[in-house]
């Protein structure tokens, strides 16, 4: 018999009649067995907010307990976590618990509409009837840092519409377990109930080994049929190759007022659209998200920091590529094109030339400060490759570096920038070891010697683009008006005005990922709707690189 404390969820649907019977809120039971629990000690947590976006806060006796001696108590106190200026609501018994405590609450899903910014993706959202989101943002768990049983039930009522379904990270059966940190696998987790469609179909058995589901409500603008086995080809190839052979991997699909793109959750990964988001997002572009996003299951600095970002971020770029077509997943002009759109992302960027602890001193300041260490680990990475095979004779890379620190990551042993750059330095040296990270972190342009590919047939040569330029200050879509208007560049001669008011606009997020994507802004002037389109390159030519085949005769291009 485990001797493991343990947390049970069993959640039930509530649905509106009067909204073609769509889930209203979801009525929560949380079972919890924990000999440790005593008064003034936390028995429960929630975020009340992760950067701009909310959580369900749970206000007054929202939270209902009870144990074997009746009615339990509970107080809250708030704290300020000082992460993405979150704070985080602890629950607190008033006497001692006697036995397990069952508390009991509603969960009402959150009141969005056009006009609501996007932020992390956390919050319990309604989807065409059903309801998708994750549990930092609705399910209150314990504050623990050890193993705990978990188990999440799906009570469906007998009022529930044919078809309605119930998924998490954790299993789409009506029960589901698991073992590991309450944090990781209630809170880290993802939740939907409503008419769920299911890769493989709900009449396949996913069987007893690692499984790979793909969930989603209504119509998504994206072919199904061959998004969800060519994204079961990318997790297997990249598992495999970081010698994952039993974990599972869940992939939840929502829609939302706006945007698109995806966030991680416990060996899962939520992904957004919007209407027209495939305008901005094709297909590729979506299978290279969630290439990524696959990655981040993996090699991870330990713990998550934001001065590593380049490492955790670089290393899912770079093995999205990498992993899928070593493994097969991916054939040769999808590695290339990958590679490409990934060097030319960092060479063009108007960051490039910042130093790495500006960038992290205000990494959520600007899009493309959170979005450095993409480009500049890529690339970085790349060049560390080049650098170990050489030093190697073609027997070693930085894939051996990698690996290394995952299997520390494995043990749960902390992991960081120092020791990734001290394994670095096994290969080609202290010395060389320090000039290139005071460069890469100093902001200097980092170029990786042209053979770093070599294993691939790719050689690395010159060949200038056009710099990423918005045409105005990024955070105009924030505050949706636009401001720091460049004159002379594409967006003016497009069309865009010093003071426009932004009706919607395009995600810049993605917009430098690859050289020929456009940009659209919608604008409110003088009562009209003026739509904008336009190449978000600068008029001048930066350095750039590109991978093309070895033993192509052109020296540059």
């Amino acid at each position: 018999m485990s001797t493991l404390p343990s947390y049970r969820a069993s959640l039930a649907p509530e649905f509106d009649p009067q909204r073609d019977n769509a889930v209203s809120a979801i009525n929560i039971e949380v079972r919890l067995i924990d000999s440790r629990s005593k008064a003034t000690e936390p028995l429960l947590t929630l975020f009340l907010n992760v950067g701009s976006t909310p959580t369900l806060r749970y206000d007054g006796d929202a939270l209902k307990a009870t144990d074997d001696s009746g009615h339990l108590p509970l107080t809250y106190r708030d704290s300020d976590e000082g992460v993405m200026s979150s704070l985080k609501r602890a629950w607190i018994p008033e006497r001692d618990p006697v036995g397990p405590v069952l508390v009991k609450f509603q969960a009402v899903p959150r009141h969005t509409e056009p006009g609501t910014l996007s932020g992390p993706r956390v919050d319990l959202r309604t989807d065409q009837g059903g309801v998708v989101g994750m549990g930092y943002g609705f399910l209150p768990h314990p504050p623990a840092d050890d193993d705990w049983e978990v188990q999440i039930d799906f009570d469906m009522p007998d009022s529930a519409p044919a078809g309605t379904r119930g998924a998490c990270s954790l299993g789409d059966s009506m029960s589901n377990k698991d073992v590991g940190r309450p944090q990781k696998l209630i809170g880290n987790a993802l939740f939907a109930v409503g008419k769920l469609a299911r890769y493989p179909s709900w009449e396949t058995e996913t069987g007893i080994g690692q499984e790979f589901s793909m969930y989603w409500i209504g119509d998504p603008p994206y072919d199904m049929k061959r998004v969800a086995p060519l994204t079961e080809s990318l997790f297997r190839s990249i598992a495999s190759f970081f010698g994952d052979t039993t974990n599972s991997f869940r992939v939840f699909v929502r829609r939302v007022w706006s945007g698109h793109g995806g966030s991680g959750g416990y060996r899962s990964f939520l992904l957004e659209y919007s209407p027209g988001s495939e305008d901005q997002m094709n297909e590729n572009d979506l299978l290279d998200l969630l290439a990524h996003e696959t990655v981040h299951e993996y090699p991870l600095m330990n713990p998550i920091k934001s001065d590593d970002a380049w490492y955790n971020e670089g290393v899912a770029n770079y093995y999205a590529t990498i992993a899928a077509f070593e493994k097969g997943a991916v054939d040769r002009e999808y590695l290339i094109r990958l590679l490409n759109n990934n060097t030319q992302a960092y060479y063009t960027t108007q960051v490039i030339g910042l130093e790495w602890k500006y960038i992290t001193d205000h990494y959520m300041d600007r899009f493309d400060y959170t979005k450095a260490g993409y480009g500049r680990g890529f690339i970085y990475l790349a060049q560390v490759q080049g650098l170990i095979s050489r030093e190697t004779g073609g027997q070693k890379g930085v894939g051996d570096v990698v690996l290394k620190l995952y299997e520390r990551q494995l043990r749960h042993v902390e992991t960081h920038s120092d020791d990734f750059h001290e394994l670095v330095s096994g290969y080609v040296g202290k010395e060389k070891t320090a000039e290139i990270r005071a460069a890469m972190e100093g902001g200097q342009i980092i170029v990786p010697p042209e053979d770093s590919f070599k294993k691939y047939g790719l050689k690395l040569v010159r060949h200038d683009v056009e710099q990423f330029e918005a045409g105005f200050d990024p955070n105009s879509l924030r505050t949706n008006k636009i401001k720091g208007l460049v004159k002379g560049s594409r967006a003016e001669q497009a069309g865009l005005r010093e003071d426009d008011e932004v009706a919607s606009a395009w995600m810049l997020w993605g917009a430098g990922d690859a050289l020929e994507n456009m940009m659209q802004v919608t604008v409110r002037r003088n009562g009209e709707e003026i739509v904008v389109n336009y190449w978000p390159r600068s008029h001048v030519k930066v350095e750039n690189y590109t991978w093309i085949e070895d033993g192509d005769a052109r020296s540059h291009i």
